[in-house]
């Protein structure tokens, strides 16, 4: 038996029964008491100023949940404000403000997670009008599990209505990602070599330590090829958005009452 993994399998390792876990964190920018673990620069958090977010999107004339649009500001915020800080502390009214601006500078950049998001979203609704309520109760359930710990802070911050509805968006992404996935076509073994052999030849891995090890461990081998796939789905998830990009009229409300129509087919 081999003496060590090669790091490209200590990864698949990592993800063993990963893959049809819902994300671990229900929501970006909740708040909240850091955990045990966390990085120093979350430690911090606490001084962070309250962000001015009294803005909007609008993706072909629907407006996104506010819910959402506070989730990713938020988070984007916290991590741009220590960015710039550091441990200096509170920062003036005038740095809140001169920070405000650069925050917002870029908008279709700083949104284009969350505008790629609510297309996968507004898809799935064309789709599926009505979510599966065993379905949706199951991914909840999982959620619960692996991050029920964040969940009274998002009920407190969102409500009851806005936390259910917040958790049917990420269900609904879910349901695409696994749409995606269903699609593929399977591998051949040709194909998986070649996918090994491309990844190992990333990492500077010796390839034919890396199919050794994937030979004497099943387990790793079988998320090896999920991982693959996962990218996969990635790769044509971000195809289909690359498409429809241009095809939409996103527009951006911002603090002032501005309308600003983003270029979003980047």
């Amino acid at each position: 038996m081999s003496r060590f993994l090669p790091s490209l399998l200590v990864l698949a390792l990592g993800a063993c029964g990963s893959s049809s876990e819902p994300d671990a964190d229900p929501v970006a920018g909740a708040g909240g008491a850091p955990a045990d673990g966390v990085d120093e620069a979350e430690l911090i958090l606490w001084e962070v100023p309250d962000l001015p977010w009294s803005c909007g999107l609008e993706i072909d004339g629907s407006a996104a949940p506010a819910s959402a649009l506070q989730g990713i500001l938020l988070s984007e915020w916290n991590t741009f404000v220590v960015q710039n800080l550091g441990e200096r502390g509170k920062p003036t009214a005038a740095e809140v403000e001169d920070l405000v601006t650069r925050f917002y500078a870029e908008p279709a950049q700083l949104l284009a997670p969350l505008i790629d998001d609510l297309l996968l979203i507004r898809d799935h609704r064309e789709r599926h009008p009505e979510i599966d309520a065993d379905e949706f109760e199951h991914f909840r359930h999982d959620l619960e599990e692996n991050a029920g710990h964040l969940l009274p802070t998002l009920l407190a911050s969102l409500g009851e209505d806005g936390l259910r509805e917040h958790l049917e968006n990420k269900f609904r992404i879910h349901q695409m990602q696994a749409f995606y996935a269903a699609g593929l076509a399977t591998l051949s073994e040709e194909q998986l070599q070649a996918h090994i052999a491309r990844r190992a030849e990333e990492r500077g891995e010796d390839l034919e330590a890396v199919l050794q090890a994937l030979a004497e461990y099943p387990d790793a081998r079988a998320a090896f090829e999920g991982q693959i796939n996962a990218d996969r789905a990635e790769a044509a998830i971000r195809a289909w958005l690359d498409e429809v990009r241009p095809l939409s009229e996103v527009v951006f409300l911002d603090r002032g009452g501005e309308r600003i129509v983003l270029d979003a087919g980047n």
